[in-house]
């Protein structure tokens, strides 16, 4: 009688194990892959990793954002985003602006980003109930939710994102062929804004980047640094009549004169240095504490000189043509001073 008491309890046992077996597979099953806020308040084993229903507790990493798994409401699109810092650890928001991050999960050994997360409006109107009423927007009430995207681009290709890191400045993202990163604050020109290519340009100046829109700009130069759209064509303006198309086979260094509201200098004893191609035009910093010289001829277009064989040339074509040659100097962060 103890031995069939026994049985029947090891028989039950076996029951038990395998009938939480089924249970923890049909919920393993119901986890969708993706990032969950484990705990709050600190960075430690902050989030939770679900891949095929196994989940990995995980260090977030300080200012990193990923999509909240557990707020998607179909596929791909979620209506939360997990935003982690030292201060807080990790918490999950509804998006607040049209805007673009670097999706931390997707962070190669290049230190480069293969995924961006895309927040947009989806179509749908919030219900006025006042509940997550953060996640309108204060133009059109539409609701924004989020995507994760690739940043797949051609290895002869550059694109631009306009991104909300902080909730106060916007920033820029850079994608190439290796991935994308987030430019430092400081960077200064126009970009082409790779997910609005009907006429809208990224301008950054003074750590903060916005759109311009197309009627925003000018179709003829009448001072220098000027970023203007004519013939359907971009152009920045090197002085108060020469422009130069945006436009890789224009790639390379070239210098604007200091002006007035000018972003890339408004000192108008100066010289910005500026590098071009078919994607942007931005002051180049890395010129310090040399001597540049750029060729002013109608053929130059003050490029920045690289080689002696592209100084300009009088019309015997050997002699170097002096007077159409700009000399700078005590150059600082990409600004020159003119050796007269």
């Amino acid at each position: 009688m103890v031995q069939k008491s026994s049985l029947n309890i090891l028989i039950i046992f076996i029951l038990a194990i395998f009938i939480s077996q089924i249970v923890n597979e049909v919920n393993a099953e119901e986890i969708k892959d993706g990032i969950y806020i484990n705990i709050t308040g600190t960075l430690i084993n902050a989030i939770k990793n679900c891949y095929k229903g196994i989940c990995n507790i995980e260090n977030a990493v300080n200012n990193g954002i990923y999509a909240d798994a557990s707020s998607e409401i179909e596929n791909g699109k979620f209506t939360k985003l997990i935003k982690c810092t030292k201060e807080s650890g990790c918490i999950s928001e509804k998006p607040t602006e049209y805007t673009y991050y670097l999706e931390q999960n997707s962070k190669g050994s290049n230190n480069k980003y293969k995924k961006l997360i895309k927040c947009d409006g989806d179509g749908s109107i919030n219900d006025n109930t006042g509940n997550g009423s953060n996640n309108i927007s204060n133009t059109d009430n539409i609701e924004i939710t989020c995507s994760i995207i690739d940043s797949f681009v051609e290895s002869s290709e550059i694109k631009h994102y306009l991104s909300d890191v902080e909730g106060e400045t916007d920033v820029l993202i850079t994608c190439k062929s290796d991935g994308c990163n987030l430019e430092n604050k400081d960077i200064i020109g126009y970009f082409i804004n790779s997910d609005e290519n009907d006429g809208k340009i990224i301008v950054c100046e003074s750590e903060d980047c916005n759109i311009l829109q197309e009627f925003e700009l000018e179709n003829e130069c009448f001072k220098s640094g000027m970023f203007i759209f004519k013939n359907k064509k971009y152009y920045i303006c090197l002085t108060e009549s020469i422009k130069i198309e945006i436009s890789n086979n224009n790639k390379g260094n070239y210098v604007v004169k200091g002006s007035i509201d000018n972003i890339f200098t408004d000192e108008e004893d100066k010289y910005a240095i500026i590098s071009l191609d078919g994607y942007s035009v931005f002051l180049n910093k890395n010129y310090n504490n040399r001597f540049v010289y750029v060729d002013k001829s109608s053929i130059g277009n003050y490029k920045v000189i690289e080689r002696n064989s592209n100084c300009p040339k009088k019309e015997d074509g050997l002699t170097v043509d002096k007077e159409n040659m700009l000399e700078l100097y005590e150059c600082i962060n990409g600004l020159c001073n003119e050796r007269k």
